[in-house]
């Protein structure tokens, strides 16, 4: 999915009807049905109560989605710089960013085996 994609989504979430959105049978409303005088706005109705409930759901779901794949995405970044950082440089002087790797790794560059969970200075030369 690309950013345009993702912004579209989160534009039409924004723009759409705020929250709550609740069923009642196969209608979808929004408002509180807390309120004594059911201000329930009608946002739709639907061919059977399932098809309510996950229109419902989607609009705190959907927007929740787009913020947590934008999260993932940014991470992704992280991790695609760190990578170009060990690819572009001796794995053993890129020891202090790599602390959270579990398994050992041998460096390209110098073929040094390097444990991620040691000490760099502890590390086995070939």
């Amino acid at each position: 999915m690309t950013r345009e994609q993702l912004d579209e989504i989160e534009r039409l979430c924004n723009d759409a009807t705020v929250e709550p959105w609740i069923t009642k049978g196969d209608a979808v409303y929004s408002g509180d049905d807390s309120d004594l005088f059911d201000s329930l706005d009608l946002i739709c109705n639907t061919r059977g109560a399932e098809d309510a409930a996950f229109i419902a759901m989607a609009r705190r779901a959907v927007p929740e989605f787009v913020e947590h794949l934008r999260e993932c995405e940014a991470v992704i970044q992280t991790w695609r710089f760190h990578a170009r950082s060990f690819l572009e440089n001796c794995f053993c002087q890129a020891y202090p960013q790599a602390k959270d790797l579990k398994s050992p790794l041998r460096c390209a560059r110098c073929k040094t085996l390097v444990s991620l969970l040691e000490d760099p200075a502890k590390a086995s030369s070939p």
